[in-house]
């Protein structure tokens, strides 16, 4: 979405990209590596060799975000709620990604 629609993605945030082709740019560089890791993480779905992986993947990609998002709260105050939200959710799926990942390494099945 981010790399095909940014407008719309964003506009749903309050943030306006139409006007500034250097903000667009900025945004949608990071969308190419998010690409690639949610293949990455799809992968892992139909493979099981995959499966590693993909939890590692969505583990740091999730938390990276989700931490990132909390270091942006403590230095730039709160953004809009649905930034907070996003936050949130990214810590609890990367959270459950690590644990599931940790789990699978002692021996466990996933």
């Amino acid at each position: 979405m981010i790399l095909l629609a940014p407008d719309a993605f964003y506009a749903s945030y309050g943030i306006e990209l139409s006007s500034n082709a250097t903000l667009a740019n900025e945004m949608k560089a990071p969308a190419g590596g998010l690409f690639l890791a949610g293949l990455i993480m799809l992968f892992g779905v139909f493979r099981s060799s995959f499966v590693a992986l993909s939890l590692a993947t969505a583990a740091g990609v999730y938390l990276s975000y989700g931490l990132g998002r909390i270091a942006s709260i403590a230095i730039d105050g709160l953004p809009q709620s649905g930034m907070v939200a996003a936050a949130g959710i990214e810590l609890v799926v990367g959270t459950v990604c690590l644990l599931t990942l940790m789990y699978a390494r002692k021996g466990g099945t996933v």
